[in-house]
């Protein structure tokens, strides 16, 4: 039997005594056809998500890390017994008023790299969600299974192997969301202390401010293994069927 004729059969072998759809060659091309448009918006979508991520990613360390360091430079002015602090009237007050709107502009541009990751996320989730449409060619729900599960979508690879290396990585991504919103929740929650009168930043909150960082920074949600096997999966696939 050739590959087609191998999968009309199964297909149309209803193997439960129901309903089955007559998976005709043309019939069989079209589903094929259909899960080659749905994987490549697929993996569009992640393409450009995980460009925007990168992007949201490392604008937010960057505002994140100002902040920690302007806690750091408003404990070092407030307990500085410096010279000039006695020379100029009012100058430590106004570099500490100063250091106090720099961490609300520092908070709000990470609120803003936040913002521009679920933005992101959402680009994963509608290219999970693409995958998982359903079917407008007529197939009953257990043909269309069974077809999921063995029928190529380029070379080799089933539809079933797309669906289920995509829904790791939107699961990671939206793990390290999470992850991220508690780093943002704790530095909005310095950054609106600062801004009082009895603000006084102590060795424990710098170490505090040093572990949420390395939490933005490591990422350690993501599952860069998962995300490697699906964009690889779909580039070797698409080209080897181009090729051959």
């Amino acid at each position: 039997l050739t590959l087609s004729q191998a999968l009309v059969a199964s297909a149309t072998d209803g193997g439960d005594g129901g309903m089955t759809t007559e998976c005709t060659p043309s019939l069989l091309a079209r589903h094929q056809q259909h899960w080659q448009r749905k994987v490549r918006r697929c993996a569009g979508k992640v393409k450009e998500a995980a460009r925007a991520w990168q992007e949201a990613q490392s604008s937010g360390l960057q505002s994140a890390n100002a902040l920690a360091n302007d806690v750091v430079l408003f404990r070092a002015l407030a307990e500085s017994k410096g010279e000039i602090f006695e020379r100029v009237d009012g100058l430590r007050s106004a570099s500490l008023a100063k250091l106090k709107r720099r961490a609300q502009d520092h908070e709000a541009m990470t609120q803003a790299s936040f913002d521009a990751l679920a933005q992101s996320l959402d680009l994963i989730q509608e290219g999970e969600r693409a995958l998982l449409e359903a079917s407008s060619l007529g197939i009953d729900p257990g043909t269309s299974r069974r077809l999921e599960a063995s029928q190529p979508v380029f070379w080799t690879a089933a539809p079933s192997a797309y669906v289920k290396k995509m829904a790791q990585v939107a699961a990671c991504y939206a793990r390290e969301l999470e992850a991220k919103r508690e780093v943002l929740r704790f530095l909005a929650q310095v950054a609106g202390e600062m801004q009082g009168h009895g603000f006084n930043p102590t060795e424990a909150l710098d170490d505090k401010l040093k572990v949420h960082l390395v939490v933005w920074m490591l990422e350690p949600e993501i599952d860069l293994k998962s995300v490697q096997e699906f964009e690889e999966l779909y580039s070797v696939e698409n080209k080897l069927c181009k090729r051959y």
